[in-house]
């Protein structure tokens, strides 16, 4: 008898732990990782959720940028993720991925030549910047810069600008914290611009006559007069500038990804005329961390 109600006690403890243990399961929230959530917002890694308006065309992995063809036609987008790295063709008027361009490696830079023939991209570590050409309606590798022979040497192409209809690009780095000045037709580099901070995006003005460059570590925009590649100013920003964008107004928007904000600068005087803050809320914490804008 004393056995059986040792047992009896045994399972009753077994019974409340249990019971118990489910209930604070219950009371745990359950985990939630970044991705797509049941209400369609996409959940971030700093937990802030996104609500995108319109309708997402499905891309690569850690898409940085995307840039029109002059026609209108074409929408590039390079992916620069931990998985294959490409560039994304989209047709516009279709709305869908029509073509997938391979490349090796490559980070944040993309541009058209003037006429769309040509599209620049960039090869990030590879040091490298990569050709396509435009065959009706579909992209062909066509060629490649190689920035430096030895590929030990890391330079890190960032953001780079077509100009003179693809003969000219002007190219940002990362490890060198260099402004290039590079030749199209004879693969070479005719200048460069040296910086105590790596350089992210690039910017050249319709007239050709003033380019502007964000300084990462800098917090600031450099204007550079692309013809000689030298230094004409800098510009005070918020912190981790990277993205830039040209309104046809001639208001150059800067996106700051340490101050949640976006710079707004004037480029007949080169200076900033407005912060525009992106917090949600008022004394939010850091974390919306702003890299794209269009």
């Amino acid at each position: 008898m004393k056995r059986f109600s040792i047992f009896k006690q045994a399972k009753f403890v077994l019974a409340v732990f249990a019971i118990a243990l489910l209930a604070s399961c219950a009371k745990r929230p359950l985990m939630m990782l970044p991705g797509k959530t049941e209400t369609g917002a996409t959940l971030l890694p700093n937990r802030y959720q996104l609500t995108p308006a319109g309708r997402q065309i499905p891309v690569g992995d850690l898409p940085l940028n995307m840039v029109v063809s002059p026609d209108g036609k074409y929408l590039a987008v390079t992916n620069n993720g931990y998985g294959a790295q490409f560039v994304s063709i989209i047709d516009v008027a279709a709305q869908k991925q029509v073509q997938t361009l391979p490349v090796r490696a490559s980070f944040f830079g993309i541009d058209f030549s003037a006429d769309g023939g040509k599209l620049f991209v960039s090869g990030g570590g590879r040091n490298r910047i990569y050709i396509f050409t435009r065959q009706k309606s579909k992209f062909v590798r066509l060629d490649s810069i190689n920035l430096t022979p030895d590929l030990r040497k890391e330079w890190f192409v960032m953001g780079l600008k077509s100009a003179r209809n693809g003969k000219i690009l002007y190219v940002a780095t990362k490890t060198v914290k260099k402004l290039l000045k590079v030749s199209v037709p004879d693969k070479k580099i005719l200048k460069a611009l040296d910086f105590n901070s790596f350089l992210y995006d690039v910017v050249l003005m319709p007239s050709g006559k003033k380019l502007y460059a964000s300084l990462w570590g800098g917090s600031a925009v450099a204007v550079v007069d692309p013809e000689t590649l030298t230094l004409l100013k800098r510009i005070p920003v918020g912190d981790h500038p990277n993205k830039m964008a040209l309104s046809s107004d001639g208001r150059l928007f800067v996106a700051n990804a340490n101050t949640d904000n976006v710079s707004v600068i004037d480029t007949k005087t080169d200076s900033v005329i407005e912060t525009i803050s992106l917090k949600p809320y008022k004394n939010a914490p850091n974390g919306t961390a702003p890299n794209g804008l269009s």
